[in-house]
Protein backbone atom coordinates (compact mmCIF):
# COMPACT_ATOMS: atom_id res chain seq x y z
CA UNK A 1 0.00 0.00 0.00
CA UNK A 2 1.27 3.79 -0.68
CA UNK A 3 2.30 5.51 2.28
CA UNK A 4 2.06 9.06 2.66
CA UNK A 5 4.71 11.26 4.27
CA UNK A 6 5.37 10.61 7.49
CA UNK A 7 2.06 9.54 7.90
CA UNK A 8 3.02 8.31 11.89
CA UNK A 9 3.58 12.35 12.37
CA UNK A 10 -0.26 12.09 14.08
CA UNK A 11 1.61 10.93 17.22
CA UNK A 12 3.87 14.23 17.70
CA UNK A 13 0.56 15.57 18.47
CA UNK A 14 -0.61 13.68 21.25
CA UNK A 15 0.39 16.48 23.45
CA UNK A 16 1.00 14.14 26.72
CA UNK A 17 2.64 15.07 29.59
CA UNK A 18 4.69 11.88 30.78
CA UNK A 19 4.38 12.43 34.26
CA UNK A 20 1.01 13.46 34.67
CA UNK A 21 0.24 9.94 32.61
CA UNK A 22 2.07 8.24 34.57
CA UNK A 23 0.24 9.34 37.65
CA UNK A 24 -3.22 8.95 35.89
CA UNK A 25 -2.22 5.18 34.75
CA UNK A 26 -0.92 4.43 38.41
CA UNK A 27 -4.32 5.67 39.25
CA UNK A 28 -6.42 4.07 37.12
CA UNK A 29 -4.45 1.01 38.06
CA UNK A 30 -3.90 -1.59 34.82
CA UNK A 31 -7.56 -3.23 34.91
CA UNK A 32 -10.10 -1.65 32.25
CA UNK A 33 -13.96 -2.24 33.19
CA UNK A 34 -15.32 -3.88 30.68
CA UNK A 35 -11.87 -6.16 29.02
CA UNK A 36 -11.73 -8.54 26.17
CA UNK A 37 -15.23 -7.92 24.69
CA UNK A 38 -16.92 -10.38 22.25
CA UNK A 39 -18.27 -9.21 18.69
CA UNK A 40 -21.68 -9.18 20.48
CA UNK A 41 -20.93 -7.04 23.06
CA UNK A 42 -19.23 -4.74 20.75
CA UNK A 43 -22.81 -4.61 18.94
CA UNK A 44 -24.80 -4.58 22.11
CA UNK A 45 -22.23 -1.35 23.07
CA UNK A 46 -22.99 0.07 19.86
CA UNK A 47 -26.33 -0.35 18.93
CA UNK A 48 -26.68 -3.34 17.09
CA UNK A 49 -28.27 -6.40 16.98
CA UNK A 50 -26.25 -9.17 19.29
CA UNK A 51 -26.84 -11.75 16.85
CA UNK A 52 -23.63 -12.77 15.35
CA UNK A 53 -25.78 -13.42 12.08
CA UNK A 54 -27.11 -9.96 11.98
CA UNK A 55 -25.16 -7.79 14.54
CA UNK A 56 -21.62 -6.63 13.78
CA UNK A 57 -20.29 -10.46 12.95
CA UNK A 58 -22.88 -11.05 10.33
CA UNK A 59 -21.95 -7.42 8.30
CA UNK A 60 -18.11 -8.27 8.52
CA UNK A 61 -19.10 -12.01 7.49
CA UNK A 62 -21.17 -9.84 4.61
CA UNK A 63 -18.51 -7.56 3.81
CA UNK A 64 -15.65 -9.18 3.32
CA UNK A 65 -16.46 -13.25 3.56
CA UNK A 66 -14.60 -16.21 4.39
CA UNK A 67 -11.60 -16.56 2.28
CA UNK A 68 -7.50 -16.78 2.93
CA UNK A 69 -5.93 -12.77 2.62
CA UNK A 70 -8.06 -11.28 5.21
CA UNK A 71 -6.10 -9.62 8.07
CA UNK A 72 -7.50 -7.69 10.72
CA UNK A 73 -6.42 -5.44 13.17
CA UNK A 74 -8.43 -4.61 16.84
CA UNK A 75 -6.58 -1.25 18.17
CA UNK A 76 -6.56 -1.35 22.25
CA UNK A 77 -8.47 -4.82 21.85
CA UNK A 78 -8.80 -6.17 25.03
CA UNK A 79 -6.00 -8.32 26.81
CA UNK A 80 -7.03 -11.28 24.71
CA UNK A 81 -8.26 -9.87 21.70
CA UNK A 82 -11.87 -11.96 22.01
CA UNK A 83 -13.40 -10.37 19.15
CA UNK A 84 -10.55 -10.73 16.87
CA UNK A 85 -10.32 -15.07 17.80
CA UNK A 86 -13.91 -15.45 17.13
CA UNK A 87 -13.45 -13.90 13.83
CA UNK A 88 -10.07 -16.48 13.26
CA UNK A 89 -11.70 -19.81 14.50
CA UNK A 90 -14.14 -19.57 11.31
CA UNK A 91 -11.44 -18.44 8.73
CA UNK A 92 -13.42 -15.10 8.60
CA UNK A 93 -9.88 -13.57 8.88
CA UNK A 94 -6.96 -15.26 8.38
CA UNK A 95 -4.10 -13.09 10.44
CA UNK A 96 -5.40 -10.84 13.36
CA UNK A 97 -3.12 -8.28 15.67
CA UNK A 98 -4.43 -7.16 19.12
CA UNK A 99 -2.70 -4.25 20.90
CA UNK A 100 -2.39 -3.11 24.46
CA UNK A 101 -0.74 -1.15 26.51
CA UNK A 102 0.68 -4.19 28.24
CA UNK A 103 0.85 -7.95 27.65
CA UNK A 104 -1.04 -9.99 29.99
CA UNK A 105 -2.48 -12.50 27.32
CA UNK A 106 -3.46 -16.11 28.77
CA UNK A 107 -1.41 -19.04 27.94
CA UNK A 108 -4.08 -20.01 25.56
CA UNK A 109 -4.05 -16.63 23.64
CA UNK A 110 -0.60 -16.98 23.17
CA UNK A 111 -0.94 -19.85 21.12
CA UNK A 112 -3.69 -19.05 18.97
CA UNK A 113 -2.29 -19.62 15.40
CA UNK A 114 -3.37 -15.92 13.38
CA UNK A 115 -3.14 -13.99 16.35
CA UNK A 116 -0.60 -11.44 16.82
CA UNK A 117 0.00 -8.70 19.74
CA UNK A 118 2.02 -5.91 20.36
CA UNK A 119 2.42 -3.44 23.47
CA UNK A 120 2.82 -0.28 24.11
CA UNK A 121 1.75 3.26 25.05
CA UNK A 122 -0.22 4.66 21.62
CA UNK A 123 1.34 7.71 22.74
CA UNK A 124 4.57 6.54 21.55
CA UNK A 125 5.50 6.41 18.30
CA UNK A 126 7.54 3.31 18.73
CA UNK A 127 4.26 1.29 18.88
CA UNK A 128 3.08 3.20 15.95
CA UNK A 129 6.29 2.05 14.24
CA UNK A 130 5.59 -1.54 15.06
CA UNK A 131 2.15 -1.73 13.88
CA UNK A 132 3.17 -0.10 10.88
CA UNK A 133 5.58 -2.72 10.44
CA UNK A 134 3.19 -5.43 11.22
CA UNK A 135 1.12 -4.55 8.72
CA UNK A 136 3.55 -4.10 5.63
CA UNK A 137 4.86 -7.77 6.42
CA UNK A 138 0.97 -9.31 7.03
CA UNK A 139 -1.37 -7.31 4.66
CA UNK A 140 0.73 -5.54 1.97
CA UNK A 141 -2.33 -5.39 0.13
CA UNK A 142 -4.01 -3.34 2.65
CA UNK A 143 -6.19 -4.88 6.08
CA UNK A 144 -9.53 -6.11 5.46
CA UNK A 145 -10.93 -5.38 8.87
CA UNK A 146 -10.07 -1.81 11.49
CA UNK A 147 -11.57 -2.24 15.41
CA UNK A 148 -11.12 0.34 17.89
CA UNK A 149 -13.62 0.13 20.28
CA UNK A 150 -11.95 1.51 24.09
CA UNK A 151 -15.08 3.71 25.40
CA UNK A 152 -13.99 4.88 28.92
CA UNK A 153 -10.79 5.29 28.27
CA UNK A 154 -8.16 6.78 25.44
CA UNK A 155 -10.37 9.42 25.54
CA UNK A 156 -8.21 12.37 26.91
CA UNK A 157 -5.62 13.26 23.88
CA UNK A 158 -6.37 15.91 21.37
CA UNK A 159 -8.62 15.70 18.22
CA UNK A 160 -6.01 16.05 15.61
CA UNK A 161 -4.38 12.92 17.20
CA UNK A 162 -7.52 10.81 16.77
CA UNK A 163 -7.89 12.46 13.11
CA UNK A 164 -4.73 11.43 12.10
CA UNK A 165 -4.76 7.90 13.36
CA UNK A 166 -7.96 7.12 11.46
CA UNK A 167 -6.53 8.67 8.50
CA UNK A 168 -3.23 6.25 8.50
CA UNK A 169 -5.44 3.35 9.16
CA UNK A 170 -7.88 4.47 6.49
CA UNK A 171 -4.95 4.59 4.15
CA UNK A 172 -3.65 1.19 5.37
CA UNK A 173 -7.16 -0.51 4.65
CA UNK A 174 -7.95 -2.48 1.00
CA UNK A 175 -10.81 -1.57 -0.89
CA UNK A 176 -13.63 -2.92 0.26
CA UNK A 177 -12.36 -3.70 4.23
CA UNK A 178 -14.21 -2.38 7.54
CA UNK A 179 -13.33 0.04 10.04
CA UNK A 180 -15.47 -0.78 13.20
CA UNK A 181 -15.03 2.33 15.82
CA UNK A 182 -15.83 3.89 18.51
CA UNK A 183 -15.39 7.78 18.06
CA UNK A 184 -13.19 9.27 20.40
CA UNK A 185 -15.01 11.80 22.96
CA UNK A 186 -12.98 14.53 21.65
CA UNK A 187 -14.42 14.25 18.04
CA UNK A 188 -17.67 14.21 19.01
CA UNK A 189 -18.49 16.61 21.68
CA UNK A 190 -18.88 20.15 19.71
CA UNK A 191 -16.18 22.21 19.73
CA UNK A 192 -14.84 26.00 18.07
CA UNK A 193 -13.34 23.08 15.33
CA UNK A 194 -16.54 20.77 14.96
CA UNK A 195 -14.02 18.51 15.13
CA UNK A 196 -15.73 15.28 13.86
CA UNK A 197 -17.32 16.99 10.59
CA UNK A 198 -14.02 18.49 9.02
CA UNK A 199 -13.01 14.87 9.08
CA UNK A 200 -16.35 13.23 7.69
CA UNK A 201 -15.83 15.55 4.80
CA UNK A 202 -12.49 14.82 4.25
CA UNK A 203 -13.39 11.05 3.30
CA UNK A 204 -17.12 11.00 2.93
CA UNK A 205 -15.56 10.08 -1.31
CA UNK A 206 -13.90 7.04 -0.14
CA UNK A 207 -15.90 5.54 2.69
CA UNK A 208 -19.47 4.16 2.50
CA UNK A 209 -21.45 4.59 5.87
CA UNK A 210 -22.95 0.95 7.18
CA UNK A 211 -23.72 2.43 10.59
CA UNK A 212 -23.67 4.98 12.50
CA UNK A 213 -25.35 6.54 15.95
CA UNK A 214 -23.61 10.33 15.66
CA UNK A 215 -24.77 12.93 13.22
CA UNK A 216 -21.71 15.02 12.46
CA UNK A 217 -24.18 17.96 12.12
CA UNK A 218 -25.38 17.35 15.53
CA UNK A 219 -25.04 19.90 18.94
CA UNK A 220 -26.23 16.92 20.81
CA UNK A 221 -23.45 14.22 21.06
CA UNK A 222 -24.00 10.61 21.29
CA UNK A 223 -21.86 9.20 23.85
CA UNK A 224 -19.98 6.39 22.52
CA UNK A 225 -20.30 6.93 19.64
CA UNK A 226 -19.84 4.33 16.98
CA UNK A 227 -19.87 3.86 13.01
CA UNK A 228 -19.06 1.25 10.68
CA UNK A 229 -17.28 2.16 7.23
CA UNK A 230 -16.10 0.44 4.02
CA UNK A 231 -13.48 1.70 2.35
CA UNK A 232 -14.74 2.01 -1.72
Amino acid sequence: MLKTADSLAFVDLAEVDPIARLLDMSEKGDEWHVDDSSLEEYSVLAGLPEDFSTGLGGMILRSIGNGSGNVGIDIAGGTNGAALQQLLKPGTLEKALVTNYTDARSDETKAVVGLDHIEGDLCDRATWEEIDGWIDENAPGGLSLVMHRPAGTLQDLPAPFYAGAFRFLLERTRPGGLHFLQIPEPLVIPSPERSLKPVYEEIEDSVEVLFSNVNPDSDFPVIPAHVLLRKN
